[in-house]
C-alpha cells in the first residue's frame, strides 16, 4: 500500500470512529443538559474538567514518544511498553493521591467532590489504555483506536442514561464514565497483546529508564504545557468569580467547547495518521517530512475553514438545537472557539513535524509560551468577561503557537509554501459563507446543504481540493 493510501485509510478509520463517538456524545450531552439543567451540567463539567486536566498527564505525556519508537522498532515494542506502563502507573498513582488530597481545598459542592473521587479512581485504567492506543498508532492500526473509542462511548451513554433515569445526579453520571473506562481498558489490553512481538513483562532496567528520561522528557514538557492552554480555561472558570454565576459559566463554556472539539477530533485523527509516516521519512532526511507536511496542511485547510465559517454563522442555532434554548447564549463563545479550533487543527500538524525532525526541545518552548499566554489572559479576562474571556484567551494562545511553529519549521525544513493553499481556502470558504448567510432563513438543514453544494465546486475550482485527492479517497474507501 502506498504511503498516501496508508495515511488516508488510517485517518479515515480514526475520523470515522471519532465522528461516531462525538455525534453520540453530543446527543447524550444534549439529553444531560435538559435533564440536569444549566447548574447541574455546570457541576458535572467542573468534575470532568478537573479530572480531565490531570488525566492528560499520565495518559499522553509519553504517547508521541511511544508512537515514534513503535513505528521505527516494532520488534522491541513489547519490552519497551512494559517499562513505559510501569512508570505510567507510578505517575498515575502519585497524581491520584495528590488529587484526593487537594480536592477539599477547592471549595466544590459535596457531590462534585465525590464525583471527582470516582473519576480519579478510574485514571489508572484510562492512562494505560492511552498507552495501548499509542501502540495501535505505531503499528498503524488506527481502526482499533476507533473501535475502542466507540465501545467506550456507547457503554458510557448506556450507563449514564440508566443512572439519570434512576434518579442519580452528578455522582451517578460520573460513576458511569468511570465504569466505562475500566471496561475499555480490558478491551484495549487484549488487542495490544495480539500486536506486540515480545510480550514478556520486565521491570524497566537502567538503560530503559535512561531512554525514557532522555527521549520522552521533551514530550512530557510539551504535553504539560498543552494541557494548560487546552484545559486550564474550564478549571480556572470553576475557581474564579466573574460577571456570570460560576456554575452557569462553566456549563455554557463546556457546552460550546464540546461542540468545538467535534472539529478537533476529526483533524487530530488525520494528524495522528500522518505522524508515523513523517517519523519514518525523516530517517532519509527532512525533504520527506516536508513532502508530507504540505499536502497535509492543504487537507486540513480544506476541511476546517468551511466548518469554521458555517459554525460561526449558525452558532446560536446549533447550541440551542443540541443543548436546549437556555444554551443559545453560549453561541457567542462558540464563534470565538471555532476559530481557535482551526488553529488548533494545524498546530498539531506543525508539532508532529517538529517531533519527526527531532526538534522536541523547541516545541516545548513554543508550548510553554502558549501556556503562559493562555493562563495570563485567563487571569485577566475571566473576572471581567467570564466564559467569553476564556474563549478569547484560547484563541490568542493558539495563534501565538501557530506563528512560532511556522518560524521553527522554516528553520528546520526550509520554505513551507503553504500561504497559497491558505488563500485558496479563504476564498472557497468565503464563497460558501455568503451562500449560507442567504440560506439561513430557510433553516439549519437548508443552510448546511447549501454550504456543501457551493463549497465543494469552489474548492475544486481554486485548486484546494484536487481530483487526484478525490480519486485516492475513493480507492482507499
Amino acid at each position: 500500500m502506498s504511503t498516501l493510501r496508508s495515511v488516508v485509510k488510517n485517518s479515515a478509520a480514526l475520523a470515522a470512529g471519532r465522528i461516531a463517538t462525538k455525534a453520540l456524545s453530543l446527543v447524550f450531552l444534549g439529553y444531560v443538559t435538559r435533564e440536569m439543567g444549566e447548574a447541574g451540567f455546570g457541576r458535572f463539567s467542573m468534575a470532568m474538567a478537573l479530572v480531565g486536566f490531570v488525566e492528560v498527564i499520565p495518559g499522553y505525556v509519553a504517547r508521541p514518544f511511544i508512537i515514534r519508537f513503535v513505528a521505527r522498532e516494532r520488534e522491541r515494542s513489547g519490552r519497551f511498553l512494559s517499562g513505559v506502563l510501569t512508570t505510567n502507573i507510578v505517575l498515575t498513582l502519585l497524581l491520584c493521591a495528590g488529587l484526593f488530597g487537594a480536592v477539599p481545598f477547592f471549595g466544590y459542592p459535596a457531590d462534585v467532590e465525590l464525583a471527582i473521587h470516582l473519576l480519579a479512581a478510574s485514571l489508572l485504567f484510562s492512562s494505560v489504555t492511552n498507552s495501548y492506543h499509542a501502540v495501535f498508532a505505531g503499528f498503524e492500526r488506527m481502526e482499533l483506536i476507533s473501535i475502542a473509542d466507540v465501545a467506550n462511548t456507547v457503554l458510557t451513554i448506556a450507563l449514564g442514561i440508566g443512572a439519570i433515569a434512576a434518579g442519580g445526579g452528578v455522582v451517578a453520571l460520573c460513576g458511569a464514565y468511570a465504569l466505562a473506562r475500566v471496561a475499555t481498558f480490558f478491551l484495549a489490553r487484549h488487542w495490544a497483546r495480539g500486536l506486540l512481538v515480545d510480550r514478556r513483562f520486565e521491570w524497566p532496567d537502567r538503560d530503559l529508564i535512561r531512554t525514557l528520561l532522555t527521549g520522552s522528557w521533551p514530550f512530557f514538557i510539551t504535553t504539560m504545557f498543552v494541557i494548560f492552554y487546552n484545559r486550564a480555561d474550564i478549571v480556572m472558570l470553576s475557581w474564579m468569580r466573574g460577571p456570570v454565576d460560576t456554575e452557569l459559566a462553566v456549563g455554557r463554556y463546556n457546552a460550546a467547547y464540546k461542540l468545538m472539539e467535534a472539529l478537533g477530533l476529526v483533524t487530530s485523527a488525520f494528524v495522528m495518521a500522518v505522524y508515523p509516516v513523517m517519523a519514518r521519512r525523516f530517517v532519509h532526511g527532512g525533504a520527506g517530512v516536508l513532502d508530507a507536511f504540505r499536502p497535509s496542511f492543504r487537507a486540513l485547510v480544506a476541511f476546517t475553514l468551511p466548518v469554521a465559517v458555517g459554525t460561526s454563522l449558525l452558532a446560536h442555532d446549533l447550541m440551542a438545537l443540541l443543548f436546549g434554548d437556555a444554551f443559545a447564549v453560549a453561541g457567542a463563545a462558540l464563534v470565538v472557539l471555532i476559530w481557535g479550533q482551526v488553529l488548533d487543527s494545524v498546530n498539531p500538524l506543525a508539532a508532529v513535524a517538529l517531533r519527526a525532525v527531532e526538534r522536541e526541545g523547541e516545541l516545548a518552548k513554543i508550548t510553554l509560551v502558549g501556556a503562559a499566554i493562555n493562563v495570563g489572559l485567563n487571569l485577566y479576562l475571566i473576572p471581567r468577561h467570564s466564559y467569553m474571556g476564556a474563549a478569547a484567551a484560547t484563541l490568542a494562545s493558539f495563534a501565538v503557537v501557530w506563528a512560532w511553529s511556522v518560524v521553527s519549521l522554516r528553520r528546520a525544513l526550509g520554505p513551507l509554501r503553504v500561504g497559497v493553499d491558505a488563500a485558496r481556502g479563504v476564498f472557497a470558504a468565503g464563497a460558501m459563507g455568503i451562500a449560507v448567510w442567504f440560506a439561513r432563513p430557510y433553516g439549519l438543514v437548508a443552510a448546511i446543504a447549501t454550504g456543501v453544494v457551493v463549497y465543494v465546486p469552489a474548492a475544486i475550482a481554486v485548486g484546494l481540493i484536487r481530483r487526484a485527492d478525490l480519486a485516492l479517497i475513493r480507492k482507499s474507501a
